[in-house]
């Protein structure tokens, strides 16, 4: 090139040593591929967001079992250190805030990061007030240990 320094063999592609008419047929094609590569990109993180609601669902899920299973421990006296464990371990690790973020999904599940804090906490406080107190003792009416026999 007059006036200007250019290392063709250094930068430029061997594609574009081809004469005029296959350079241009090859930026088509090229810039058609960025076109189907972006949509492909876009089906999936479309595909990527559903599963991640997915399992944070099934996260949500399965926590909620286990506070309920817990909850029942809880009421009979039995289990309190784990049960205080495991609430402490929902408040602070970072799962409430998560069910949080991902309850206003599309995704069609119910997710509520609210109702897993607040089953997290009470369970939390009713352990705290047992040990408070003192008190093993099961939190089952009478009338109810008579209607399971």
């Amino acid at each position: 090139m007059a006036g200007g320094y250019c290392n063709t063999d250094a930068t430029v592609s061997p594609d574009y040593r081809k004469d005029s008419s296959s350079k241009s047929l090859e930026v088509t094609k090229s810039i058609g591929n960025k076109t189907s590569t972006a949509s492909r990109s876009q089906k999936a993180k479309v595909q990527s967001d559903y599963s991640s609601a997915v399992n944070v669902y099934k996260i949500y899920s399965e926590t909620m079992n286990q506070l309920s299973w817990l909850d029942g421990h809880v009421r009979e006296g039995k289990q309190l250190e784990e049960a205080l464990r495991f609430c402490r371990f929902v408040i602070w690790s970072g799962l409430i805030e998560l069910c949080k973020f991902h309850a206003t999904t599309d995704a069609g599940l119910k997710i509520s990061g609210a109702n897993l804090q607040t089953r997290a906490k009470q369970i939390q406080q009713d352990v705290q007030d047992r040990f408070r107190t003192n008190n093993s003792a099961p939190a089952i009416q009478l009338t109810q240990l008579e209607n399971l026999n």
